[in-house]
C-alpha cells in the first residue's frame, strides 16, 4: 500500500502546484463549498488541539497514518469503480492527500525532516478533517462528498506552499535517485 500511495504522490508536479490548487479551489465551488482562507483556517484550527496529541507521540502518529491510509484505499475504490462525473476532483484528492501522507511518512520515518512544526501541524489538521467521519458534506454522497476535503486539503496546499514544493521536489529528486 505504501508504494501505491508514494505513487499517486508522485503525481504531483511541484512546478503545478499553483495551477492545481486552483483548478481544485474552483472544482469546489462548482459544489458550493466555501473555500475562502477564512474558512480553512477555521475548519484546520478546530482539529489543532488532536493534531498536536499526534504529533506528540509516535505511537498515536503511526495510528493516525494507518487510519489516513485506510481511507486513501477506499478513495482510490471510489475513483476506480466510478465513471460519474466529478472524478477529476476526486484524482485531485487522492493526487494531494497521497503527497501529505508520503510527506507524512517520510518525516516520520527520518527520511524528510527538513519541515517546520508548523507545517507538520497544518498537514495532520488537513488530513485529521480528511478522515473524520464528520464533515461538511458527508462522504457517503459520491463525488460531492470529497468536494469539502478536497477544499481543506488544497488551502493547507496553499498555506504551506513554499515547504511543501521543497518537499515535491525532494520526493522527485530522490525517486529518480533510487530509479538508478
Amino acid at each position: 500500500m505504501y508504494d501505491e500511495i508514494k505513487g499517486n504522490a508522485s503525481k504531483v508536479s511541484p512546478q503545478e502546484i499553483d495551477k492545481d490548487i486552483s483548478t481544485g479551489l474552483i472544482l469546489t465551488q462548482k459544489n458550493d463549498i466555501p473555500h475562502d482562507d477564512k474558512w480553512s483556517q477555521k475548519i484546520l484550527a478546530q482539529k489543532e488541539k488532536r493534531a498536536r496529541e499526534i504529533l506528540s507521540d509516535r505511537e498515536e502518529f503511526v495510528k493516525f497514518l494507518v487510519k489516513v491510509s485506510n481511507k486513501l484505499d477506499k478513495l482510490e475504490d471510489t475513483v476506480s469503480h466510478s465513471n460519474v462525473k466529478g472524478v477529476e476532483l476526486v484524482n485531485l484528492l487522492l493526487k494531494y492527500t497521497s503527497a501529505f501522507f508520503s510527506l507524512l511518512s517520510d518525516y516520520l520515518d527520518g527520511r524528510y525532516t527538513n519541515l517546520p512544526y508548523t507545517t507538520l501541524l497544518m498537514v495532520v489538521c488537513a488530513l485529521l478533517y480528511f478522515i473524520s467521519p464528520v464533515d461538511v458534506i458527508p462522504d457517503f454522497i459520491p463525488i460531492a462528498g470529497y468536494a469539502d476535503d478536497l477544499a481543506i486539503i488544497l488551502s493547507c496546499g496553499k498555506f504551506i506552499k513554499d515547504d511543501f514544493r521543497r518537499y515535491m521536489l525532494w520526493l522527485h529528486e530522490n525517486r529518480r535517485e533510487n530509479a538508478n
